[in-house]
């Protein structure tokens, strides 16, 4: 791990979209990954379907970045991609990426599982 998280790379993420390339959400491993996008709450209230897309390769902390696709089936936003690094160690990024609401979970919780790739 690569990992290079100082004020200025924080601060330069910070002025880009969250959950973007340039500001992807920081979080601890893939169970991580997958808690933050099963908090995540479309227009319509229900969760969202994700599954990981690929890796796009180092974002702006020296990590490899993955990249979700997040749907709403009856809400919106339809489809958004979201790009995620999971090499925070400690970090629970509570955050929102544009879009969406937070369901508010008690800990702890289980993170949901991925679905398949329903393009596929």
């Amino acid at each position: 791990m690569r990992q290079h998280l100082g004020f200025l790379s924080l601060a330069l993420a910070d002025k880009h979209t969250q959950g973007s390339k340039e500001d992807p959400v920081r979080v601890a491993r893939p169970e991580g990954q997958r808690r933050y996008l099963g908090r995540l709450r479309c227009s319509d209230g229900k969760a969202p379907r994700f599954f990981r897309a690929d890796n796009i390769g180092d974002g702006p902390f020296g990590n490899i970045v993955d990249l979700y696709i997040v749907t709403c089936e009856g809400g919106e936003p339809k489809e958004s991609e979201i790009h995620m690094d999971l090499n925070h160690k400690g970090h629970d990024e509570q955050r929102l990426v544009p879009g969406f609401a937070n369901e508010v979970v008690p800990e702890p919780e289980r993170a949901p599982a991925p679905t398949a790739d329903p393009r596929a």
